[in-house]
């Protein structure tokens, strides 16, 4: 388990702008000693950035009968964050994503964010492709939380052969520096403390600057104290989930 001096809006700031990527309400495990783990060993981080916008519907708001749905939307948001956080220090768990994001067709993945889903698959075989065979922003978050549970399993099998030698994670042999990163999608990034305390969760400073839905969509604008964020929504029958979600610029 990764040690996590960094706030979940932090993560997300860092991972949306690395070579011009952007998140997803992703993942706050890891810690640094350099940058972030979680930045560094998601550099391949497929969300687009300023770069490359997605092609969602143009939503129209300002319908009343759709107003009554602006606080809900906010709490799907704000829900997303924290069970991202659960589930990353639940040794970045899968299982529970599908209760914040989902695929839809109107927000299919980019051309870039495909091959990152299809290099997770090349990198870890048959054990993950049943997992990833969507289209949308649920499959990409899942092949991103593989991937970094991934970095994250070779960190700790590294570090506690090093340990068994008498050497600490700045002792590593050349070899042990490579095997750190096989089958992950960017590297694995700098180290991190395995022995982590699970602190208590802190919401991230939200503040909502726009918010349209219109009828089963929403596109919603929000700072999240470190970025400033676009996130578009779908109501499917268990509540709003994140169909994508795109950096419009950081501030950390």
């Amino acid at each position: 388990m990764r040690n996590k001096l960094v706030t979940t809006s932090v993560l997300i700031a860092i991972m949306l702008l690395i070579v011009g990527c952007a998140d997803s309400s992703s993942s706050n495990q890891a810690a640094v000693q350099s940058a972030s783990t979680l930045g560094a060993s998601n550099i391949a981080n497929p969300t687009p950035g300023l770069a490359e916008q997605p092609n969602w519907p143009v939503l129209a708001g300002g319908n009343p009968s759709d107003q009554t749905q602006v606080e809900v939307v906010k709490a799907a948001i704000q829900h997303s964050y924290r069970v991202q956080w659960e589930a990353d220090w639940n040794n970045f768990d899968y299982t529970q994503l599908s209760t914040v994001y989902a695929d839809d067709p109107a927000a299919p993945l980019l051309g870039r964010q495909q091959k990152f889903v299809q290099d997770v698959i090349k990198m870890q075989g048959d054990q993950v492709k049943a997992l990833l065979q969507g289209s949308g922003y649920l499959t990409l978050m899942t092949a991103q939380q593989l991937n970094v549970r991934k970095a994250d399993e070779n960190w700790a099998l590294t570090l506690a052969k090093a340990k068994a030698d008498g050497r600490g994670p700045n002792n590593l042999t050349p070899e042990e520096q490579r095997s750190i990163n096989e089958g992950v999608v960017g590297g694995a990034g700098g180290y991190t403390d395995p022995q982590a305390t699970k602190p208590a969760y802190v919401e991230p400073p939200f503040q909502f600057k726009e918010i349209k839905v219109d009828g089963n969509y929403a596109d919603v604008t929000y700072d999240s104290g470190t970025a400033l964020l676009r996130a578009f929504l779908v109501k499917t029958a268990s509540g709003w989930k994140i169909a994508g979600t795109v950096a419009l610029n950081a501030h950390f």
